[in-house]
């Protein structure tokens, strides 16, 4: 299977084609309820999940903590 070359939070990664935002998260083991996902500068909805990420994509997973 292809390889793509991404960046996920300013680190360059490969991953196989075909791999969607789910599966992304998945693999990085992101488990958390409060979180935000931008791909190339844009917000996407969770129902978008399933989109394919693309060669180049920059992806940026955003997680909300509590604290005081």
């Amino acid at each position: 299977m292809s390889k793509l070359n991404i960046t996920v939070n300013g680190k360059k990664q490969e991953i196989d084609q075909n791999t969607t935002i789910n599966n992304l998260l998945k693999e990085l083991n992101i488990n958390s309820k409060m979180f935000v996902v931008e791909r190339n500068c844009q917000i996407i909805q969770k129902e978008n999940f399933d989109w394919i990420i693309e060669d180049g994509d920059n992806i940026e997973i955003v997680i909300f903590c509590g604290g005081g």
